[in-house]
């Protein structure tokens, strides 16, 4: 049921929205800015394609790998759930961790510091705090 193939999607050069099938479509438009014509994939569901939510540019996703998203996104939907709050739950999840983790080279400053203590009470509420107060921002 796929319509759109690599030959194809190069040589697209209309600006609108292209299905491949499945809720899979390709997004074409004219940049403003540099008055070329970016592509990106658009993942549409629901009655007439009322919900849509992007998967991507084309340069940085595969027709492939856009269709293997579609099918986790219809997934989702056949399960009653919204894929784009999914997706969005996972950003602040993945955020949220990044938030509460220390790379190598501040764990090194709190412990030339000698502040490990304060690195350590202040973990949960970010570690900024403490190692700005030793310089290690």
């Amino acid at each position: 049921m796929s319509k759109l193939n690599a030959l194809k999607i190069k040589s697209l050069t209309k600006v609108g929205m292209h299905s491949d099938g499945n809720g899979l479509h390709l997004k074409i438009q004219l940049s403003k800015k540099t008055n070329t014509l970016n592509k990106s994939w658009i993942f549409r569901w629901g009655a007439q394609g009322k919900n849509s939510m992007g998967l991507g540019s084309l340069t940085d996703v595969s027709l492939a790998d856009a269709r293997a998203k579609t099918l986790e996104c219809k997934k989702l939907v056949a399960n009653g759930l919204n894929p784009r709050d999914e997706r969005d739950k996972v950003k602040v999840e993945q955020k949220a961790a990044k938030a509460h983790s220390i790379t190598f080279e501040k764990a090194a400053c709190c412990r030339r510091s000698n502040i490990d203590h304060l690195c350590r009470l202040n973990f949960d509420q970010g570690l900024e705090p403490a190692l700005m107060s030793a310089g290690c921002g």
